[in-house]
């Protein structure tokens, strides 16, 4: 869970619990999480249980009822699910931890991946180290909501991660740049954003890396930044 300075924090904050917590909700949970498993032949209906499933624990742990505005949880993940539910929204189910090019891929043609990892629900262990099984699915389902939400700036976020991926073997060529390779994954992957964000992003890390390689304090020079922005369109 996204913990700073020994505090939990993010937009999923009143749900989250610590990770001591976590090991004993894992045991709670097992056998329910387990006889879940098997059947994931209806990928909504699988990840819906699974949302229900983890909301009861942490209600009761937080001592907390079920209720119509149901504690901890924004609306927008409601409507993530209900759009998921009937078809209006492409979300595609996973238990792994994608990487960033099937990110750029899944995006380009318009879905959004939301992933559960099993293995750290059962086991009460974080995934990647920063969230729990639960928030990495509730955080899957809030960028979905973004990309998702309004139709003219889906089309434009797709249009977006075409060119991406079109030109992808160029900003590969970058990747020697860790920094650069970092800030570039996070584009694909991590970003709620909207296209005009995700452009001028992806320019000022452009701008950056090359200023870095080109050891250049102040402005790059009017061609080269002409050519940066052709690129990224």
């Amino acid at each position: 869970m996204p913990i700073e300075n020994g505090k939990i924090y993010g937009k999923f904050k009143k749900i989250l619990i610590s990770e001591m917590e976590l090991k004993t909700e894992s045991i709670y949970l097992k056998e329910k999480l387990m006889e879940l498993e098997k059947n994931k032949s209806n990928s909504f209906q699988f990840a819906n249980q699974f949302f229900y499933t983890y909301l009861e624990s942490r209600l009761q742990l937080k001592n907390k009822k079920i209720s119509k505005t149901l504690y901890g949880i924004p609306d927008f993940i409601f409507s993530s699910l209900k759009n998921w539910e009937n078809k209006s929204w492409n979300f595609e189910l996973i238990f792994y931890v994608p990487s960033s090019f099937e990110m750029l891929e899944i995006q380009s043609v318009g879905k959004r991946f939301v992933s559960i990892d099993f293995d750290s629900a059962i086991n009460g262990n974080l995934v990647e180290n920063k969230r729990d099984a639960f928030e990495h699915f509730l955080h899957d389902l809030a960028h979905g909501y973004h990309f998702f939400k309004d139709k003219d700036e889906f089309e434009k976020q797709v249009q977006f991660f075409i060119n991406l991926k079109k030109n992808f073997s160029i900003y590969e060529s970058y990747f020697w740049d860790e920094d650069f390779k970092t800030k570039f994954e996070y584009c694909l992957s991590d970003m709620n954003s909207n296209s005009t964000h995700l452009k001028e992003y992806l320019k000022a890390i452009l701008i950056g890396h090359h200023k870095k390689k080109l050891n250049i304090v102040g402005k790059l020079e009017t061609k080269l930044e002409q050519e940066i922005f052709q690129l990224v369109g």
